[in-house]
C-alpha cells in the first residue's frame, strides 16, 4: 500500500526509484522553465522601460507586475523540481516495508499539495494584475484605479487566496475546481486586456503606414487571444517541453506586440523626446511631445534615447 501511494504522489509515474530516464525528464523541465524565466524578466525589463517613457502608461506597470508574477512561479517550480528529485532518489532507495516508507509518502504529499497551493495563489495574483491592466485600458487616459473596482477586486482575490490556503490539504476534486477557477481567470485576463488594448490605442496609432494601422492592432488582439486560449490546456500537457516552449515564445510575441504598438500610440514624455539642434547649435533634450510617438517609446527599446 505504501508503495502504491510513493508510485501516486511521485513526480513520474511507473515504479519509485530514481533511473536516468527520470534524471533526464527533471533537468529537461528545469532548462525549460530556466529558459522561460528569462523570456519572462526580458518581458518585464521592456515593459517598464516602455513605461518610463511614456505618458498615461500605468497599465504597462501592472502588466509587468503580471508577468514578474510568472518569473516567480517559473522560479518556484525550478526548486520544486530539485526538491521532488531529491526525496524521488531517497525513496527510490526506501522499500514498500522500511519503516522510513510512510514519513517518505507523507514528505512527498506534503510537497506537492504545498506547492500546488503556492500555484494557484501565484496565478490568482498575476490574474488580478491582468485585470487592474484591463480597467486601466478601459479607463485610458484615465489611469486611476476606482475605489470601488479596486475593493471588490482584493475582496475577491483575497478571498480567493483565503480559501486556497484553508484547503491545501484536502483531496484533488477540490482541487480540480480551483485549477479550473485558475485557468479561467488566467484565459479570461488575458482575452481582455488583449481586446482592450487593440480596441484602445489602436486607434491612436499616429503614424500614416495604412499597413500598420490595420495589422498591429490586430496582430496584438490574435497573440493574446492564442495566449489566453493555451490556458485551459496548462493542467495536462504542462509537463511537456514543447507546450512550455510554446507559452513562452506565444507569451513573449503579444508582449513584443504590446509595446510596438505602445511606441506608435503612446506620447513620449518630454524628457525623452530628442529635438532636432537648429544648424551650428548643440543637440538638446528639449520639451514637448513626439509626433508619431516613436522618438521616445520606440527609443526605448533600442537605447537610443
Amino acid at each position: 500500500m505504501i508503495q502504491v501511494l510513493l508510485e501516486q504522489v511521485t513526480l513520474w509515474p511507473g515504479p519509485c526509484q530514481w533511473d536516468k530516464y527520470k534524471l533526464d525528464v527533471a533537468l529537461d523541465r528545469i532548462a525549460v522553465h530556466t529558459v522561460a524565466a528569462v523570456v519572462a524578466t526580458v518581458c518585464v525589463l521592456l515593459l517598464i522601460r516602455t513605461s518610463t517613457g511614456t505618458l498615461h502608461s500605468r497599465f504597462l506597470r501592472h502588466l509587468a507586475v503580471s508577468i514578474g508574477l510568472v518569473v516567480v512561479y517559473r522560479v518556484g517550480s525550478i526548486v520544486d523540481l530539485l526538491l521532488h528529485a531529491g526525496l524521488g532518489f531517497v525513496a527510490g532507495r526506501v522499500g514498500p516495508n522500511d519503516p522510513e516508507a510512510e514519513s517518505m509518502c507523507r514528505a512527498l504529499t506534503t510537497l506537492e499539495s504545498t506547492w500546488h497551493g503556492i500555484d494557484v495563489t501565484i496565478s490568482l495574483l498575476a490574474s488580478f494584475f491582468l485585470l487592474t491592466t484591463w480597467h486601466l485600458l478601459r479607463g485610458y487616459p484615465d489611469q486611476n484605479v476606482s475605489r470601488s473596482f479596486y475593493t471588490w477586486l482584493n475582496a475577491i482575490l483575497g478571498t480567493l487566496v483565503g480559501v486556497v490556503s484553508l484547503i491545501a490539504t484536502l483531496q484533488k476534486p477540490i482541487w480540480l475546481a480551483l485549477d479550473v477557477l485558475d485557468v479561467s481567470c488566467a484565459t479570461g485576463g488575458l482575452w481582455l486586456v488583449g481586446w482592450q488594448i487593440q480596441k484602445t490605442l489602436g486607434p491612436r496609432i499616429q503614424t500614416k503606414n495604412a499597413v500598420v494601422r490595420a495589422i498591429l492592432p490586430l496582430a496584438t488582439l490574435l497573440a493574446y487571444l492564442f495566449w489566453g486560449g493555451l490556458q485551459p490546456f496548462y493542467y495536462w500537457p504542462k509537463d511537456l517541453s514543447w507546450y512550455s516552449i510554446m507559452l513562452t515564445i506565444v507569451g513573449l510575441t503579444a508582449i513584443i506586440l504590446t509595446i510596438m504598438l505602445c511606441a506608435q500610440s503612446l506620447e513620449s514624455r518630454p524628457e525623452y523626446v530628442a529635438v532636432e539642434p537648429a544648424p551650428g547649435s548643440t543637440p538638446q533634450v528639449g520639451s514637448g511631445t513626439s509626433s508619431a510617438g516613436v522618438g521616445g517609446a520606440a527609443g526605448l527599446l533600442t537605447g537610443s534615447t
